[in-house]
């Protein structure tokens, strides 16, 4: 008697629960539009500011801090690692193709520090050393020229301008979009 009450009770508790979740069930929501490669790269350009803000850019600075250790002066393992530590700005306006990057380094073997200025102006790479003003090395003009070519306002704007933009597969783990043109 008492197995089949508790038979009774399971059964009538199991339906209850099928026709609670019958009603309470939602319809799917309508499915999103699927995104274009146009609707990326705007998400993308409107995150730092919009296509207007992009568009009346003159210029960008950006300053980096941080530090670089010397694994090769490490003589004792009770020592501390000796570190440099360095700070870059960077200077550029990629309508009129002109970097200027100024890195200055903290040595712990030496006192004071080093100043170094690279420039690059429409295809023209130079150095401040000291007081001098140097002809600049082919690295520095290669580095300046991807730096100019490739920043995020640069490419968000490019892409916003090809005529084959399309989205890409996903090729990372992290949710991402992939947008590519030539």
């Amino acid at each position: 008697m008492l197995r089949s009450a508790t038979t009774a009770v399971l059964a009538a508790g199991f339906a209850f629960s099928l026709s609670s979740a019958v009603v309470t069930r939602r319809p799917n929501p309508a499915p999103r539009r699927a995104q274009t490669a146009r609707d990326v790269v705007l998400a993308s350009a409107e995150a730092i500011g919009g296509i207007d803000r992009l568009r009346a850019l003159r210029g960008v600075r950006v300053e980096e801090v941080g530090s670089e250790y010397l694994v090769s002066t490490i003589t004792r393992g009770d020592a501390p690692p000796r570190v440099i530590s360095e700070t870059v700005t960077t200077l550029r306006s990629g309508n009129d193709s002109v970097l200027r990057r100024t890195l200055v380094q903290a040595v712990p073997m030496r006192a004071g520090r080093f100043t170094t200025t690279t420039i690059v102006n429409r295809g023209v790479p130079a150095a401040i050393r000291g007081t001098a003003l140097v002809m600049g090395a082919n690295v520095d003009l290669t580095t300046a020229s991807e730096e100019l070519a490739l920043s995020p306002e640069r490419v968000l704007l490019t892409a916003l301008d090809a005529r084959d933009l399309r989205l890409g597969r996903d090729t990372v783990r992290v949710a991402s979009r992939i947008a590519s043109c030539r």
